[in-house]
This record gives structure tokens, sequence and C-alpha cells, in this order.
């Protein structure tokens, strides 16, 4: 697939397989259609090229190291996602936005090599609306100094110990109006 620029596919597709797109240096953007429920393991990993994707409505489940190693230059998860596996969006090197919506309830947090946005070394912003979410720290570990942005989303009610943690460049922290804790 290295001449791959483009991708078109059924309106029915439920899952994207691993390694789907694996290394298609050549692709630029993505759409993930509304049907698609299921984006799967190294699917489109190492598309260094690969800067734009929209995804559907119905994503649920983003696998470990999907868009790994790719220029994607923010990620704007949909409401209604679950999961983001291990290393999905590791060492995107260009990703500067990170959205996460109030569906979320697993991000793979612990050492860069494995969190979801690991060795992500330029985030700029984050907008963190997932409320239930299982990690504390999905971010911590992102070797990334130029954090500048937190918003907390509506539905945070509390905001865990060391979330902002390692954010050196931190310049705004944005508070919901419903907010009743704030941790360590």
């Amino acid at each position: 697939f290295d001449s791959l620029t483009t991708i078109i596919y059924p309106n029915h597709l439920q899952s994207i397989g691993k390694q789907a797109f694996y290394d298609c240096d050549n692709l630029s953007s993505v759409m993930i259609l509304d049907s698609v429920s299921t984006i799967g393991e190294s699917a489109f990993s190492g598309c260094s090229n690969l800067t734009t994707v929209d995804f559907g409505k119905n994503l649920k489940t983003i696998g470990k190291s999907a868009f790994s190693n790719t220029g994607l230059r923010s990620v704007i998860l949909p409401e209604g996602i679950d999961s983001v596996a291990a290393r999905a969006f590791y060492a995107c090197n260009s990703l500067k936005v990170a959205s996460i919506p109030s569906s979320l309830q697993y991000v793979r947090g612990g050492s860069s090599s494995e969190a979801s946005f690991g060795s992500c070394t330029n985030i700029d912003s984050i907008y963190w609306n997932a409320h239930n979410c299982a990690t504390n720290q999905p971010f911590y570990y992102t070797d990334n100094k130029r954090i500048r942005v937190v918003e907390f989303g509506d539905s945070i009610k509390h905001i865990p110990n060391y979330f902002c943690q390692s954010f050196d460049s931190l310049t705004t922290i944005i508070y919901p109006n419903h907010l009743q804790s704030i941790g360590k």
C-alpha cells in the first residue's frame, strides 16, 4: 500500500482490523464512518503523513497502537467512545490538541511506553470531560513539558490527584461551573 492516498469503504463497515493500513506513508486524511465501532491494533500505525482523522459518532474502541507514529495534529474523540488502548496515539509528535469526551471510561496511563498518549512531545492543549474515566493521569507520561492549557468540561465534578502534574508550561486551567473538588 505504499502509494495509497485515499480510502473509500462501504457505509456498513463495522470495524477496521489489525494493521489494516499499517505504514501507508502517503495517506494524509481518513474519515471514519459512523458505522465503524472498532479500530483495531496498529490499524493506521506508521502512517507518517496522516494528519487528519474524522472519527465517526458510533466509535466505541480504539485499539493498541492504532494511530501510533502518525502525523496527527489533533485528536477530537467523539462522544460515545468507551476506551482508548495503550499506545493508541504513541509518539504522535505533531499532535497539539487532545479532546476527551464525557463518555470515555478508559484511557491508558502509566509509563510513557504504554500510555495512550505516551511520547506525544508537542501537546499544547487538553480538553477533558471524562468524568468516569478510570485513569487519573492520562497525560502524565507524554514526555511533554509544553502543555499550556487544560480545560475541564461541564460534566467534571472532581479533578483527580496529580492530574496536571508535570505540566511545567501550564499557564491556564479552565474549571467548570459545577466543580466540587480539586485533588492534589
